[in-house]
């Protein structure tokens, strides 16, 4: 776990003409008795229709067409161009009782065990089927041992419900979604409006609801957090009054109030706070917001210092970000590095 200061929060800058930011009254925030379960949206990005789709009609090593076969192991194919087949060898492959085993799957079994093997490829009552071993010519697009290897995720998009991001909440799911075709994904989509108070106080209980239907613990949360912020102080919107009236709190308030039901699953996640730059460029908003991250216990967190956000400009880069963290496990402030120099 990296350690928690303000360099856990990197700063880059984007500009765009619609943003995430605006004016709002500051309202002091005070949480009642907690009221009746109100209703909000929940989706589990896995899909057997998607799976059925795409997992068995491509080739994991080209991503084409051929002759495919499916591999024992996993979900994956492979094709007859990327794999070299021994001459006469095309009828007794196609028998029920040959096994494929692709070539990621074996060199996933081969870092499990710590030992090394010829790659057989096809095998018949766990023996050779091939006089040699099979060559592989195709290169990867898509890793199995990626898919294989894909640690049970959380993904939540947590987001002002006067602003719409389900293009980047589902950018980002999708570039997820390939990697957990037999599950293991769940995405949580929570609007939120809780700048009245009979809305603050029912807040609790909404989260509450949807968080019992998920796993207790992830191996990997990700948290994405789209809101406004107040271009004069750097307070977080809330939502509307019951007149209708912009409401924003202070950055420690609504940490406290509007992620405080989250806070179990916050521990060891990333999070991105997607909004505009004052935030981050308000020192004192910016030190709020790094406490609150400390006080969640936030393995990693992403703010931006543009003046003026437009959420969908920052899709490429959380994406890539993304699935190098969860999928490939790669160290964030490097992942985040390179990103940032193909992206900006």
């Amino acid at each position: 776990m990296a350690p928690k200061s303000s360099s856990n929060l990197p700063r880059t800058h984007q500009m765009a003409k619609k943003s995430t930011g605006g004016l709002a009254k500051r309202k002091q925030l005070a949480l009642a008795a907690e009221e009746t379960v109100g209703n909000i949206g929940k989706r589990l990005c896995f899909d057997e229709t998607w799976i059925a789709q795409t997992g068995l009609q491509y080739c994991s090593l080209c991503q084409d067409g051929g002759r495919l076969f499916p591999c024992h192991q996993c979900p994956h194919v492979v094709c007859n161009r990327c794999i070299k087949i021994p001459n006469g060898y095309d009828v007794a492959m196609s028998a029920d009782d040959v096994k494929f085993t692709c070539v990621s799957c074996h060199w996933l079994h081969e870092q499990r065990t710590k030992s090394r093997a010829p790659y057989w490829g096809f095998t018949r009552d766990g023996q050779p089927l091939l006089p040699s071993f099979l060559k592989v010519v195709g290169s990867f697009e898509l890793g199995t041992a990626s898919l294989l290897q894909s640690p049970c995720t959380l993904y939540i998009t947590l987001h002002l419900a006067m602003l719409n991001v389900s293009t980047v909440s589902q950018l980002i799911e999708l570039a997820l979604r390939e990697y957990f075709p037999h599950g293991g994904l769940d995405c949580l989509v929570l609007p939120f409006d809780v700048g009245a108070d009979t809305a603050l106080e029912r807040w609790p209980a909404q989260v509450a609801q949807h968080l019992e239907s998920l796993t207790p613990s992830y191996e990997r949360t990700v948290v994405l957090v789209v809101n406004h912020t107040d271009a004069d102080m750097g307070d977080f919107f809330l939502g509307t009054d019951e007149n209708g009236i912009k409401q924003a709190a202070e950055v420690d308030q609504f940490a406290k109030y509007v992620l405080g039901p989250f806070a179990n699953y916050l521990k060891g996640s990333t999070v991105y706070f997607v909004s505009c730059g004052s935030v981050v460029n308000k020192p004192e908003s910016f030190q709020k917001l790094c406490v609150a991250v400390q006080s969640f216990d936030v393995c990693h967190a992403l703010a931006f210092d543009a003046p003026h956000l437009q959420a969908l400009t920052t899709a490429e880069l959380l994406m890539q970000l993304t699935r190098g963290i969860v999928v490939h496990g790669y160290d964030f402030v490097k992942c985040l590095e390179e990103n940032l120099q193909e992206v900006l």
